[in-house]
């Protein structure tokens, strides 16, 4: 986009933004995804101790998943100018992030112990 004029230089910075924020939604949806694949997994361990280590394999999988869309969201998230946009992707992150690490613990002790 041009940018020799002010109008021209606001317009190109509304569209970065609005660019910006759009390439943190996706992977935000994406990480979401891998948190209800997360959610999943404690009652399958339970219904099959046959898969019992697909399902350790596939907590990783998500859990790997989750992390890489979510360092996407917080790299494009850092280059808002919007802080409220910002700050409310960032935090988003924060709680997947805790979630995600609190299902991964449970996971891991679920496999471990269903493995003696």
């Amino acid at each position: 986009m041009a940018k020799n004029t002010e109008e021209e230089k606001s317009l190109r910075r509304k569209a970065l933004e609005k660019a910006t924020l759009r390439a943190a939604e996706i992977p935000l949806q994406t990480a979401q995804l891998c948190l209800e694949g997360l959610l999943e997994i404690p009652a399958l361990i339970d219904g099959n101790p046959n898969a019992l280590s697909d399902m350790g394999v596939a907590s990783l999988v998500f859990s790997a998943g989750m992390e890489g869309a979510l360092y996407n969201v917080q790299i494009n998230a850092l280059g808002l100018k919007n802080t409220e946009d910002r700050n409310s992707l960032l935090a988003s992150c924060a709680s997947m992030r805790d979630e995600g690490s609190r299902l991964i613990k449970e996971i891991q002790n679920l496999v471990l112990n269903n493995m003696k």
